[in-house]
């Protein structure tokens, strides 16, 4: 029963230890990602990169606009079907 036990215990030692490996690797993934933002930020801010983030704004009001689009098409549909 001793022998379960500290077989358990070392099962469940070295689950916590990859979890906190886990939870390292992930914070080190957030700021990895943080950086970047922060970096496209900035670079979107120059003035030589303004066409690019002109269009992706253009692009971005773009896809928003079509995606209103399908989703009143689709309540549209929807009233029409309880309708008939």
């Amino acid at each position: 029963m001793i022998e379960f036990l500290k077989k358990r215990l070392a099962q469940h030692e070295a689950r916590r230890a990859q979890m906190a490996g886990d939870t390292h690797q992930q914070a080190q993934m957030d700021a990895a990602i943080r950086e970047q933002a922060e970096m496209v930020r900035h670079l979107l801010q120059d003035q030589r990169y303004r066409t690019y983030a002109e269009l992706l704004t253009d692009t971005k009001r773009s896809l928003e606009a079509e995606r209103e689009g399908l989703l009143q098409n689709e309540t549209d549909a929807a009233v029409r079907e309880h309708q008939v």
